[in-house]
């Protein structure tokens, strides 16, 4: 196995994005979803997924941080939102399916830690 790391001084965001995009597709189908991934950079929707026999789909918006801060939640159209914080190293991942709430407790676990 071949190991390569970049070394970069400042995150790149675009970069940060897709570490989360794929982190969270990857989760999902280890939970056994079936998981197609949009256009980056695109408004709306990042991830749709669907179950074995297509009976249930779902779709979601990931917002991915290289460290715990404030997520923007403009343009929120999904079903579901992934945040995930810390995405290069121990990454943590909070699911919301309320925008509203998810918009309040979010901020909640940032202030506080909760």
């Amino acid at each position: 196995m071949i190991h390569v790391t970049l070394k970069m001084k400042k995150k790149n965001k675009q970069l940060t994005s897709n570490v989360g995009l794929y982190y969270a597709c990857y989760g999902l189908s280890k939970n056994g979803w079936n998981v197609m991934s949009t256009a980056r950079n695109a408004k709306g929707i990042d991830i749709v997924i669907y179950n074995l026999d297509a009976t249930e789909t779902r779709t979601i918006q990931v917002k991915s941080l290289s460290k715990r801060g404030t997520a923007n939640f403009k343009n929120l159209l999904a079903d579901y939102i992934i945040i995930i914080t810390k995405v290069y190293k121990d990454p943590e991942i909070f699911i919301f399916e309320d925008i509203p709430k998810a918009k309040k407790d979010y901020r909640k676990i940032i202030l506080y830690g909760i």
